[in-house]
């Protein structure tokens, strides 16, 4: 029997934990997955077809004859023309879907696979990122076993094979997450290399976030993730009276700062402060300081959507976990055991 480190096992295992080796290995399995037939229908085929001719129009279709179907736009309430009650042509937030499928059907075809392109391959972006996030914590194996994990969830492959998708929200966090993460703890031996990467998958990953999941989704969870996951900042405070190295932390303080900003404009623009009143339409779930906090129901920006006046808070977190457990299936169960391990 040849020894222990002469096993083809083991000499494999030495072979894919080299990070290069491993990052060829993941985009090869990601791209087998995410790629191939395209344009055969899918789960949700009926539903994405109508929702790509509504936003992308066939090109032997005139884009600018009216459609039947189309409902009316809602008119906003009398005297208040700042508010907004759809979403205006310049709007920026939660726009990438739709975009997505224009690009795909006029670089890669006016087909169901040119149009569901765009979007397998910001899922193999994601895939990527994600496998790469692993390896600067665990080395290349750690990284292929996150990648099969990921590959293995409904929510990630069923979204990067669909134009109904927020796949873009994904990839657009996840790269934020790669950029902080690597910016924190950088790989000295590829220091300026690790740096630039960094730099380039925030600069890309911010506004792919924002474009596809708006400030709340696509800014505000992951940063704000990663500012939790950093104690805020506070280690640099206590580093800082220890005359220790604080450069490591500071990502940190800015994800805790950006995270504050984000959530004040969210805030600032969705809810608004009133005197109570019998009769307050709708009656106020909230009070600060003796005054009514109730939402506005305009186009937020930011947001990229209307929040409901009414809004059922409870409704909207159990649906989240809801999606979140069947989206994530069978691995979402390890999510809470791994956050109080």
């Amino acid at each position: 029997m040849p020894p222990l480190s002469r096993h083809p096992a083991a000499q494999l295992g030495a072979l894919i934990g080299k990070w290069p080796i491993a990052l060829v290995a993941c985009f090869v399995l990601a791209a087998t997955i995410l790629l191939p037939c395209l344009g055969e229908p899918g789960l949700w085929e009926p539903s994405e077809r109508q929702l790509s001719d509504r936003l992308a129009p066939p090109l032997d279709v005139d884009p600018k004859a009216p459609s039947p179907s189309a409902p009316p736009p809602k008119a906003g309430k009398s005297g208040d023309e700042d508010c907004l009650r759809v979403a205006p042509k310049d709007a920026a937030a939660r726009t990438l879907s739709a975009k997505a499928i224009e690009f795909g059907r006029d670089s890669f075809g006016d087909s169901d696979g040119g149009r569901r392109l765009p979007f397998a391959l910001l899922g193999l972006v994601t895939a990527l990122a994600a496998a790469g996030l692993a390896m600067r914590g665990g080395g290349g194996r750690a990284g292929i076993v996150t990648l099969c994990v990921l590959l293995a969830m409904p929510v990630m492959v069923m979204q990067a094979r669909m134009v109904t998708s927020d796949i873009g929200t994904a990839c657009g966090a996840t790269l934020i997450l790669y950029g902080l993460f690597g910016l924190a703890r950088p790989n000295r031996s590829w220091l300026a290399f690790d740096l630039v990467m960094s730099v380039i998958a925030l600069v890309c990953g911010v506004p792919l976030a924002f474009y596809a999941g708006g400030a709340l989704l696509g800014l505000l969870v992951p940063i704000g993730a990663f500012a939790a996951a950093g104690s805020m900042g506070v280690p640099l405070v206590v580093d800082a009276i220890n005359r220790r190295s604080v450069i490591g932390h500071v990502p940190a303080v800015i994800a805790a700062v950006a995270t504050i900003v984000i959530a004040s404009v969210l805030v600032y623009q969705l809810y608004y402060l009133v005197e109570p009143y019998p009769g307050l339409t709708p009656p106020p779930a909230r009070q600060m300081f003796g005054q009514a906090i109730v939402a506005e129901g305009c186009w937020s920006s930011a947001l990229g959507a209307i929040w409901r006046p009414e809004d059922d808070v409870r409704f909207i977190f159990d649906s989240t976990f809801e999606q979140i457990a069947y989206g994530t299936f069978p691995w979402g169960i390890l999510g809470p055991i791994a956050m109080f391990g």
